[in-house]
């Protein structure tokens, strides 16, 4: 990031305030893997408010001082919600996105594959819902959300929308899927 990353933060929660959009939707944090920035969370909600949400993203004066993509330290992380999904459903998730037959898909969409952050790994349907490393491509170990680690950091709008909406779709397909079972 150039610049002062509390100054970068203000100015898109500036931004929404005077949008009269929810700043209330994001929230920022400082994290120790990211030097000299900030990550930003967003609040539980559907599709739709994601579509609004990250809109900001397209101000050029916004995004100009911060850097995502091209860093070593910066992925984004989607948080899909446990509630009402069976372990099946999501073992299947599990296992489609660590399929090795899946890589070219998954290397696509995330723009990455396998990073030390995002660790792909082999795993049955059998075991597919289990808890392992935080670092694996899909980290089970929050209490009530799946993390999907598997993309690279971005300050594109179109970008962002595609890594929410695979998730959704992953899941979506996993909980409809029945020859797997």
């Amino acid at each position: 990031m150039n610049g002062n990353r509390n100054e970068a933060a203000r100015n898109i929660h500036d931004w929404f305030e005077n949008n009269r959009a929810s700043s209330e939707q994001l929230l920022y944090e400082e994290d120790g893997s990211i030097s000299h920035g900030f990550e930003m969370i967003s609040n539980p909600m559907g599709l739709d408010k994601h579509r609004e949400i990250w809109k900001w993203l397209e101000q050029k004066e916004l995004i100009n001082p911060l850097r995502s993509h091209n860093t070593s330290t910066c992925g984004l992380h989607v948080h899909v919600s446990k509630a009402g999904l069976s372990t099946l459903t999501i073992s299947k998730a599990v296992c489609f996105v660590n399929n090795p037959s899946n890589q070219s898909l998954i290397k696509a969409i995330a723009r990455r594959y396998g990073s030390g952050y995002c660790r792909a790994k082999h795993v049955t349907l059998a075991k597919g819902a289990e808890r392992g490393d935080k670092y694996e491509m899909v980290n089970l170990n929050k209490r009530h959300t799946m993390e999907f680690r598997i993309f690279r950091g971005t300050l594109n709008y179109n970008a962002i929308q595609a890594a929410i909406e695979f998730a959704n779709a992953v899941i979506n397909f996993s909980a409809a899927y029945r020859d797997w079972e």
